[in-house]
């Protein structure tokens, strides 16, 4: 469940430069699906309540899920369905169109990207809101629309189409890529083969540099070149300066790996506007794994599928207890 920020970044409603209300237009375009999104948040509020520990991407007040601790104080499912409301009022509104009832069925990746990065700003600004929070909160109740829509069949578009959608909003919603992308990061690696990684282990310098000399079995080399990996991006990861510059190198490498990879602007959407020392970092990060060999030089940013499996476990150590996370098949 998305936690429950400050008083300055509640639910309410807030004053916008623009006549109709936000949260008008947004209940408008949510119509019909209104009773269900509230039945299932109520259910998912009622099964992280009964089962704690089985919550694969919802934290309980003062509980720990999957590495990630969790503050005292969670949005409601009420608070939540006032903050998607509202925020699909903001955006429909700066398109400019009239609002159908019932429609909020399909959106792009670029339209939540332009909500988060555009709109989002705007509103905090003329309401002197927490745009990080507001962001936070914006991002939560998104995640858990989307997810909504894909179980009840109500999207509208291709499942690739929505799962861009919610990568875009898990850059932003605290806790999403401790659970879902975790989870597909897991999946997209499961069919690397065991030559594949040796030989792409073998083509990054600081791996060769490492491990060449040593005579060892095929899986026993594979578990040392993958810890060197590893441990190599890990180093460079925590020696990023800005804490979201080190969220926006992390992205990176997932999107990579999940086959969806990300450019400069992606990037920046991922860090969040107006932040220049966030984006430097972000940018240094990304250059250094692609003077290494984990990222391609040229946007937007690959990496060989046989670095899958490292890069996976890079990314799992800073969202799991796993203490040796390069050592599994």
């Amino acid at each position: 469940m998305p936690k429950k920020k400050s008083s300055r970044t509640s639910s309410r409603p807030v004053r916008t430069p623009v006549v109709r209300s936000p949260l008008r237009t947004g209940g408008r375009a949510i119509g019909d699906l209104q009773v269900p999104f509230r039945a299932f948040l109520e259910a998912e509020a009622d099964a992280v309540g009964a089962d704690a520990p089985e919550a694969d991407a919802v934290a309980v007040a003062g509980t720990e899920v999957d590495g990630i601790e969790a503050p005292d104080d969670w949005m409601s499912p009420g608070d939540v369905e006032a903050r998607l409301m509202e925020s699909l009022g903001w955006l429909l509104l700066s398109q400019g169109e009239d609002v159908a009832p019932s429609s909020a069925t399909y959106f792009t990746a670029a339209e939540l990207q332009g909500l988060l990065g555009e709109v989002l700003p705007a509103v905090a600004e003329a309401n002197d809101l927490d745009l990080p929070e507001l962001r936070e909160e914006v991002a939560s109740s998104w995640a858990s629309y989307l997810e909504f829509l894909g179980e009840s069949g109500s999207w509208r578009g291709e499942d690739e189409e929505l799962a861009d959608c919610l990568d875009v909003v898990a850059a932003d919603a605290p806790g999403e890529l401790g659970g879902d992308v975790l989870d597909a990061l897991a999946v997209a690696v499961s069919g690397v083969t065991l030559e594949e990684e040796l030989a792409a282990l073998a083509a990054v310098p600081v791996v060769a540099a490492a491990t060449a000399e040593e005579d060892l079995a095929p899986e026993a080399r594979r578990a040392a070149d993958r810890a060197v990996l590893v441990g190599w991006i890990v180093e460079q990861v925590t020696g990023a300066t800005v804490e979201a510059g080190m969220v926006g190198g992390l992205s990176a490498l997932a999107s990579a790996v999940l086959g969806r990879p990300m450019s400069t602007g992606e990037l920046q959407a991922t860090v969040g506007p107006d932040q220049p020392e966030a984006m430097s970092a972000a940018l240094d990060l990304v250059s250094r794994l692609t003077a290494g060999g984990v990222l391609s030089a040229d946007e937007p940013w690959t990496a060989p599928a046989g670095l899958g499996p490292a890069i996976a476990a890079s990314v799992r150590v800073f969202f799991t207890d796993d203490e040796e996370p390069a050592a599994e098949g």
